[in-house]
């Protein structure tokens, strides 16, 4: 990893517990994340 990247994470609390369609959905979405992340880093591609 480059040793200035940022890290950065949005956190949500809610009561109770989430459906697990809505768990899946999220999780699919965190993995979907990191793989364009990792994809990203790979081309060297910037936001700028």
């Amino acid at each position: 990893m480059h040793p200035s990247m940022l890290h950065r994470a949005v956190v949500f609390h809610i009561q109770g517990e989430l459906p697990f369609e809505a768990r899946m959905l999220m999780e699919d979405f965190r993995l979907a994340v990191n793989s364009a992340i990792r994809a990203g880093l790979h081309a060297k591609v910037t936001s700028r």
